[in-house]
Parts: structure tokens; C-alpha cells; sequence
């Protein structure tokens, strides 16, 4: 509420309103009937804005109200004032709906297509008003930024005591082997462990691979065979093009679109091998933002009907 010099004198939003429309039809009449009062409550509400301004706002006759001189100065102004409010007014309630806002998202795996990426697809055509800010790194990097809250979520690969705070198993994504198109391989239709043994495996040492290299070695795979690369998987794939050389890789990666590279699934007693991602965030995290995005995660059909078998990672 704002107050003048006169005793008493003061006025509200609403009345401030109420003189705007005055000031629109240039009638008290008018602007009477469109609000659905009397002229006597209008006046007031034209009265106290002036006492409180110390200002004279119109100019009254019989053929209308014109604005004066200073009204028009002062009105215009408070005109803006109250278009700026009312937009604040519009957005705040949008973020509390979880509408508008800003999403932090750590993400391990490549997600330039597979589940990971139409879930993200779904969510920025369902909520256009919300920026997404999408970091790629280790699940202990991920988590240890997620504790820190300069993450607000991350979608990880699942393992026990992977988080202590809130999560969910969302789905699970198959496991590729990449190589060059005249990789001896590369006519295969899918890929047993067995049959990488006589190969280098190149691993990122980002993302998910350290993930990856534990389940290279539970299935025997010597160490020798094992390359880490400090690179991102889009570099680490152009390196298999013309090398006798394979990596392996979640499904998300096919969608990077690399000419050169072709991907077979990794197959484990005849059954694709699967890795799932699980979501975690903070519990006591309030924010809409946060809480539509979990939402929409966990209703998601991560799995889209397959029946294959997850390895345990």
C-alpha cells in the first residue's frame, strides 16, 4: 500500500486498477459499468490515488474525464509497473506448478538416442518453459555434484548403495559393441563376449565406463585387452574406423550417427546385455521443477515391452 502526504490518505492495487480504466475510456460512467460499480465507489478509488499522489489525475466535465497533464505522466508508469506484476504474478505460479524454472540433470550414458534421450524429448516438449542443463561425467561425479546441490537429479547406472537418498530403477538399455565397417566382426549379427577376446577393447574412462570395464572383467576378458581413453565416446568412435578395434558402448551411442562405425549387440547366453539406469535426486529437494521431472521419469516406459535379461552392474 502507498501513502501520500495527506493525513489518512492512501491507496491499493485495486484502485490503482480502477484509475487505469478511467484513464482508458475517458469516462467515470463508462469505466463504472465495465468494472460493475457505482460512480460514488469509483470515485473514491480515483480520490484516494490522488490524495496519496499529491497529484491531480483528471480533468472532469460533462463530456467525460480527460487525463491531466501529471495523470498521464503518472499513468503511465504505474501502467507498466502493473503489466511487469502481473507477469511476475504469471510466472511465479508457474514455477510452483513446476512449469518454468530451471532443471540441473546429470546424465552417465551417451543419450543421443535410446531411452535416455525420447525421455528427455518428452519432457522438453511437456514442459517448454523449463531450461534444462544437462552435464556428462562418472556416476561418482555425478553423485558427489548431486550431494553438493549443483546438480537437482541424475540418471546413473544402477548398482547397490549407488545413492542413499531418494531414487528410482527407471529401465534398462542394451550394451553395443562398436567398430569399424571392415571390422572382422562387423558382419555379425550380434556379439558374445567370447568372440571379443582376440580384440583391444577401447573403454572411455568417462560415462559409463568404468561400468563397462567391470563387466569386461567378469567375463574373463584379460587386462592387456582392455585401452582406456581419456576422450569422449563420439572421438573414441572415430578412432575404431579403420582400426582392428572394438568398444563397447550403450545403445544411446548409435544415435551419434557415425558413417564409418557400425554397432552389434553384445549378447550373453543368447540374451541381449542390459544395463539400467536408476534416478536419484535429494529428497527434501521442494522444488516443482525437480518433482514434475521425477514424475514424468518414472511414468516413462523405459523398457518398452522387452523381456531381456538385465547382468548386474
Amino acid at each position: 500500500m502507498f501513502s501520500g502526504n495527506h493525513p489518512g490518505s492512501a491507496y491499493n492495487i485495486r484502485d490503482l486498477r480502477r484509475v487505469i480504466l478511467v484513464a482508458e475510456y475517458r469516462s467515470m460512467h463508462r469505466a463504472a459499468l465495465q468494472l460493475g460499480l457505482d460512480q460514488t465507489t469509483l470515485s473514491r478509488s480515483v480520490i484516494a490515488v490522488e490524495h496519496a499522489m499529491g497529484i491531480k489525475l483528471f480533468d472532469r466535465s460533462r463530456t467525460g474525464s480527460q487525463v491531466t497533464r501529471d495523470g498521464a505522466e503518472f499513468l503511465s508508469v504505474a501502467s507498466g509497473v502493473l503489466v511487469e506484476m502481473d507477469r511476475a504474478v504469471i510466472r511465479l505460479r508457474l514455477r510452483r506448478r513446476g512449469r518454468i524454472g530451471t532443471l540441473r540433470l546429470g546424465v552417465q550414458t551417451s543419450f543421443a538416442s535410446g531411452p535416455v534421450a525420447d525421455m528427455l524429448d518428452r519432457y522438453e516438449k511437456a514442459y517448454p518453459e523449463v531450461e534444462t542443463q544437462i552435464t556428462d561425467d562418472t556416476r561418482e561425479v555425478l553423485l558427489r555434484e548431486l550431494a553438493a546441490t549443483r546438480l537437482d537429479a541424475a540418471i546413473v547406472l544402477s548398482r547397490d548403495g549407488v545413492w542413499s537418498n531418494s531414487r528410482a530403477l527407471l529401465g534398462h538399455e542394451r550394451l553395443m559393441v562398436a567398430m569399424g565397417k571392415s571390422h572382422p566382426l562387423a558382419f555379425r549379427t550380434n556379439l558374445p563376449w567370447p568372440d571379443l577376446s582376440p580384440y583391444v577393447i577401447m573403454i572411455p574412462r568417462k560415462g559409463a565406463g568404468a561400468e563397462i570395464l567391470r563387466l569386461v572383467s567378469q567375463h574373463g576378458t584379460e587386462t592387456q585387452q582392455l585401452a582406456l581413453q581419456d576422450t569422449s565416446i563420439d572421438r573414441l568412435l572415430a578412432m575404431l574406423a579403420r582400426r582392428e578395434r572394438v568398444s563397447i558402448v550403450t545403445a544411446g551411442a548409435v544415435g551419434l550417427g557415425m558413417e564409418d562405425i557400425v554397432f552389434r549387440p553384445l549378447v550373453s547366453d543368447g540374451e541381449p546385455v542390459l544395463v539400467r539406469h536408476i534416478l536419484c535426486w535429494r529428497g527434501e529437494d521442494e522444488d516443482p521443477v525437480v518433482g514434475r521431472f521425477v514424475e514424468l521419469a518414472q511414468d516413462y516406459d523405459w523398457d518398452g515391452g522387452s523381456s531381456a535379461l538385465s547382468v548386474g552392474l
